[in-house]
């Protein structure tokens, strides 16, 4: 199975994760992270750039 640079499949798969975010922040734009937990926000960091990562494959 070949996709090129980006991941379709896994492609999909984020932005279907993401739609109650955007939905969230549309209703939302004022809202402010209350949540004072740091190992929280981090690991949120964390899974947004991995699943961000799973959208590009190296060619090789």
């Amino acid at each position: 199975m070949e996709f090129g640079w980006i991941n379709i499949f896994g492609a999909v798969i984020v932005l279907l994760m993401m739609i109650p975010n955007i939905i969230y922040a549309i209703k939302n734009k004022d809202a402010k992270n209350l949540c004072a937990n740091r190992f929280m926000n981090t690991i949120e960091q964390i899974e947004f750039f991995v699943l961000g990562s799973l959208l590009t494959k190296a060619q090789g």
